[in-house]
């Protein structure tokens, strides 16, 4: 090596070395002054997307947490379900690489349907429907490449686990009630009376806490897998893959539901739900408020005193108005419960909590 090419090394490692110096020594000396060095771009994209998912986290928590409160109606459930599922939809944009996260030029592209989980294939026979696992699917699987029998089978196991978990959060609200009666508590009362959509007209006549104990009440399992059966296809329509949509409720906005074809109001859409367990909730809300659905409470009130008297089959009957074809729709909630033995399934109970 010639001396000018050693200068030449040692001149170059020299002026490497001194700019290195100089930006350690800048980013020392730029804090001593009360000036922030300017962080690398890499740097300050991880800290943006850190800051937008932990605020996107904690609106998602403020979410759920409103759509705790009692005394909603169904049209703020509605809205807070349609908020939720937008806030989902955000925070998978900025966790997911941008070539996986969703279009932010419109909803997010449909997932597939998730796998069915072997935890749920239990046996649907009286033993083990002692024990239902505490497994709740947020969306339906798949099941049309399943024959008719097994295709029933899990549309069954996927819906008795949500039916019995929604059941036990009104029977939690049902002991509240009692509680509320037995101490006169006036404000706890009125809170249940205004979620259970209970008039004011009724505060202070004679029965009214009767009328709330029959609005504060478990859906029969059988009545509930029944319509969801009949609602949905077996879990397979294009409302209960693409909105949880298991019982066909309708709402009077488009940003909350899903168009339905050939529909007789213009206005209606199928309501769309976060989450399978939302929709079984707001469908037994409805039936435990509507007025529209005061028969079926009151069959229902003397089937729980009197089970070997008042069946289930005979609650149905209280059924007429969910669809327009009316008698001819409580005939087939009764067949299907029928042909379908799911009256083994009204004395389920999920396997117990250990906390």
């Amino acid at each position: 090596m010639s001396l000018h090419q050693q200068v030449t090394i040692r001149i170059g490692n020299k002026a490497i070395l001194l700019t290195l110096l100089g930006a350690v020594g800048l980013g020392l000396l730029l804090p001593a002054i009360g000036v922030s060095p300017p962080l690398p771009l890499f740097l300050k994209t991880q800290t943006f997307q850190f800051e937008l998912v932990s605020r996107l986290d904690r609106e998602l928590a403020d979410l759920t947490q409103q759509k705790q409160q009692s005394g909603l109606s169904l049209e703020q459930l509605a809205e807070l379900d349609l908020k939720i599922e937008q806030a989902n939809a955000r925070l998978a944009a900025a966790i997911l690489p941008p070539n996986q996260a969703p279009s932010r030029r419109g909803p997010p592209p449909p997932l597939p349907p998730p796998s069915f989980p072997a935890d749920l294939d239990f046996a649907l026979d009286l033993p083990q429907l002692a024990e239902v696992p505490r497994l709740f699917m947020t969306r339906m699987s798949d099941l049309k490449p399943l024959e008719v029998s097994p295709r029933k089978e899990r549309f069954m196991q996927i819906m008795l686990p949500l039916i019995l978990r929604a059941n036990e959060d009104i029977m939690r609200q049902r002991d509240a009630v009692l509680r509320a009666i037995e101490n006169s508590d006036e404000e706890v009362l009125a809170s249940f009376s205004k979620r259970y959509r209970l008039s004011s007209a009724w505060t202070g006549k004679s029965g009214w806490q009767d009328e709330l104990l029959r609005r504060v009440a478990p859906v029969p399992v059988s009545i509930a897998l029944a319509q969801a059966a009949i609602e949905s296809g077996w879990g397979q329509s294009r409302f209960t893959m693409e909105g949880n949509a298991l019982y066909g409720q309708w709402v009077w906005n488009d940003k909350l539901g899903i168009k339905a074809a050939n529909q007789s109001d213009p206005r209606a859409s199928i309501r769309r739900f976060p989450d399978l367990l939302s929709s079984v909730r707001a469908y037994m809300l409805n039936l435990n408020s509507h007025r529209a659905y005061a028969d079926f409470r009151k069959t229902r009130a003397r089937h729980m005193q009197s089970p070997a008297i008042v069946s289930v089959t005979d609650v149905a009957g209280g059924l007429s108005s969910y669809a327009q074809i009316g008698d001819a729709y409580v005939q087939k909630i009764r067949r299907l419960i029928i042909q379908n033995d799911l009256q083994r399934f009204d004395t389920a109970k999920l396997v117990p909590r250990f906390f």
